[in-house]
């Protein structure tokens, strides 16, 4: 049955049983309550392009370990927010956009390898980047701007863990020791640009050489951040609160802005928003409750950065 089976909403289904949907036409699959998938459940399918099962946690043994979305090359969307686990090759070879798991404390070897149109990774709680995590043998660059990684309890990263792809951004709060670090060009150099990365105080070893790269390093001066950054070349920029903020905020809302978003790099970042009956980034009261990254008001922005962690 499942062969011409093509979309489906399941809002009552809990576990996607073994095989469910193998070899299958299945394009896409929204079930909001699934809290469990099987061996097999979504293999092999090749055409399937998004796959909404935000309250699944893990399979016995951890997504990955029974080829769930084996040969799945066309999956761009996933939404499992709720995993904690990744095993070896779990989302190899996928088209997946946006690593989205806020709650991932694991990962193993290639977990995400030649996911060639990968942009952002957030993984906030992840505490160890294994080797072959982002890698991979497709050089094809879908994303010429280059991945944003936010990795912030990242505390050491394996060999190779990265690959050619080329990074914009990435940030760290607690890493200690890195055996590899991303790319800021591809592997051809044919979209160079320049990767800025936050690097905390906890940071003590580099072992990859990273001369010739185009990082911007943020960090703490008088570090082994600093020090790694002018060792090899690259531009090292002291934390503060006048330079974490990296792009301006609209000193206003309109129904064009929406909603007001500072870029802020840093780490222990914390926020206040400022309202104000002119359109001044300098001036106002602060707005009661208004501690977040976003608001939705007429105001003004203050950041302040610790340089510690």
């Amino acid at each position: 049955m499942t062969y011409s089976f093509v979309a489906g909403y399941f809002p009552k289904l809990e576990v996607v049983g073994a095989r469910a949907f193998q070899y299958s036409a299945i394009v896409s699959f929204d079930g909001p309550e699934v809290r469990a998938i099987n061996r097999g459940s979504f293999a092999s399918c090749s055409r399937l392009e998004s796959v909404n099962i935000p309250k699944c946690t893990e399979t016995v043994w951890g997504i990955g370990s029974n080829g769930e979305f084996e040969d799945a090359s066309m999956l761009a969307v996933l939404q499992m927010s709720s995993t904690q686990n990744l095993l070896a090759g779990a989302l190899q070879g996928t088209r997946i956009e946006t690593a989205y798991f806020p709650f991932l404390k694991t990962m193993k070897n290639n977990a995400l390898y030649d996911c060639m149109s990968l942009k952002v990774i957030h993984m906030p709680l992840l505490e160890s980047v294994p080797k072959g995590a982002f890698d991979g043998i497709n050089i094809t660059i879908s994303s010429p701007k280059g991945r944003v990684y936010y990795l912030d309890s990242v505390t050491e990263i394996a060999e190779d863990a990265f690959g050619f792809y080329p990074t914009a951004r990435i940030e760290f709060s607690h890493l200690v020791t890195a055996q590899s670090l991303p790319a800021s060009n591809d592997e051809n150099g044919l979209f160079p640009q320049q990767c800025t990365i936050a690097m905390p105080s906890t940071f003590k070893e580099c072992t990859e050489d990273t001369v010739g790269r185009n990082y911007k390093v943020y960090g703490t001066k008088g570090t082994y951040a600093e020090e790694w950054a002018n060792a090899n070349g690259h531009e090292f920029i002291e934390i503060s609160q006048e330079t974490a903020l990296l792009q301006d905020v609209p000193m206003e809302y309109t129904d064009e802005t929406q909603v007001l978003s500072p870029d802020v790099i840093g780490f222990n970042r914390t926020y206040q928003w400022y309202g104000s009956y002119t359109a001044d980034n300098t001036a106002g009261e602060p707005i009661e409750g208004a501690t977040e990254k976003e608001v939705m008001q007429y105001a003004s922005f203050n950041s302040e950065t610790e340089t510690g962690v």
